[in-house]
């Protein structure tokens, strides 16, 4: 395909550049423990906000 680059083909400059693989690897389980974190932070605000609104309005929630 003309304008397009294989991931494979320039993954290894990119890798080099972040500080090698254990620095991707490091970067990785940062992203992963950050998105697990506003995951859980978001479904603790979704139980809070649901509890909230069935003690506010009892019987009108199904």
């Amino acid at each position: 395909m003309a304008g397009y680059v294989r991931w494979k083909d320039i993954r290894a400059e990119h890798v080099s550049r972040a500080g090698g693989e254990e620095a991707v690897a490091a970067g990785k389980d940062r992203l992963r423990e950050a998105a697990a974190a506003i995951l859980s932070m978001d479904l603790e605000y979704s139980a809070d906000a649901w509890q909230a609104d069935h003690q506010n309005h009892p019987g009108e929630c199904a």
